[in-house]
């Protein structure tokens, strides 16, 4: 499996510098565009979360299998 780091980490720091950048501007047309990517983002970090719920979910019941099977 890969490193959910490296899926983590460049959108923890696009949601970070999305803040910076609303923080910043002056325009609110501009700040309502920032904080629509912002909620995009948001979002396939929670469609990532999800995936890695139910990744984690499978391999969880996948032992429980071979556990069961070594048991008897």
């Amino acid at each position: 499996m890969f490193d959910p780091e490296s899926v983590l980490d460049p959108m923890i720091e696009e949601i970070q510098r999305l803040l910076v950048e609303m923080k910043n501007a002056k325009d609110l047309e501009q700040r309502r565009v920032q904080s629509e990517i912002l909620k995009n983002v948001c979002a396939s970090l929670g469609v990532f979360f999800d995936f890695m719920s139910d990744a984690l979910e499978v391999d969880y019941l996948d032992e429980e299998e071979e556990d069961e099977e070594d048991f008897q």
